[in-house]
């Protein structure tokens, strides 16, 4: 009989924790992601560049625009931290929040709290991926509604982001490579040019003699040869642009950001199991211990 009261006792005392205990809001949102990969992009780019004596590095590139990998890149987890939003009516960070309690009483520094808060950020993100469509799911769970639903609305801006400034700078990086190409192409076209003119001056009648005409050829023949690279890699230039713009990937929301209307909580089950389990098995060893000593 006092098991049993001592049972009733601790699950009510469990159970009035239990409703104090933290809630948990998720949120998430489906996104894909559309434009050949990275590999197939360079893999072009590299093509036409080549055509011209540009050589770009061989590297793999099939994972950079990956989008896990661009989630828990500890730029984007930081960007995301220390981001000053409305937490509970509070204007501060979630670094702030999370850490605020504990940096008097954790004797941690700055760096080692930063460091906790971005582990305990990649505890909160869930990433799903269908292999076979390509859609991923991306979520995160919080003690609140608004601030599960705005982490994923930065996510889906950070995504976006260092996909198009990525593309951005390496678009403006083989541009600079090709216009070094164009400069020392130009520089041998107008040096080829001013020796045509300056032969053709001082060589006035040229055709009357076989060998200044054939010399007046050969030159021309080299205006020609060094136009026509210039402008191969013109337009080399130009149709690299074009391959790179039109194949940078873009994401589709398939599904914006919302909030699931389950809360997610602790099981309350679980909780009375393990809590009974464990008052059980100190009461039953107390009883005893105590018989045999008696």
């Amino acid at each position: 009989f006092n098991l049993i009261k001592i049972n009733l006792f601790f699950a009510l005392i469990i159970f009035i924790v239990y409703t104090f205990l933290p809630k948990t809001y998720y949120a998430d949102t489906s996104l894909t992601q559309s434009g050949n990969s990275a590999d197939s992009i360079l893999g072009n780019t590299r093509s036409l560049a080549n055509t011209v004596g540009i050589n770009l590095p061989n590297n793999s590139f099939s994972d950079f625009f990956y989008i896990p990998n661009i989630i828990y890149s500890k730029s984007c987890i930081e960007s995301i931290l220390l981001k000053t939003r409305d937490i509970n009516g509070e204007a501060t960070s979630l670094h702030d929040f999370w850490t605020n309690k504990r940096i008097l009483i954790s004797g941690k520094s700055e760096r080692q709290l930063l460091y906790d808060s971005i582990i305990k950020f990649e505890e909160r993100i869930i990433i799903d991926e269908d292999f076979k469509s390509g859609m991923f799911t991306i979520g995160f769970h919080s003690n609140y509604e608004e601030l599960s639903l705005e982490i994923i609305e930065d996510l889906i801006k950070y995504i976006n982001n260092f996909i198009n400034d990525t593309a951005s700078e390496k678009s403006s990086s083989l541009s600079k490579l090709y216009n070094q190409k164009l400069v020392a192409y130009q520089e041998k076209l107008t040096l080829s040019e001013e020796n045509l003119k300056n032969f053709a001056e001082k060589n006035k009648n040229y055709q009357n003699s076989p060998e200044l005409l054939i010399e007046f050829e050969r030159l021309n023949r080299q205006v020609i040869l060094e136009n026509d690279r210039y402008l191969s890699v013109f337009v080399q230039n130009t149709l690299a642009e074009i391959e790179e713009e039109k194949n940078v990937p873009k994401i589709n929301i398939l599904s914006k950001p919302y909030i699931h209307p389950k809360v997610y909580s602790p099981d309350l089950f679980l909780i009375l199991f393990v809590g009974l389990s464990i008052v059980n098995v100190s009461f039953l060893t107390i009883y005893f211990t105590r018989k045999q000593i008696d």
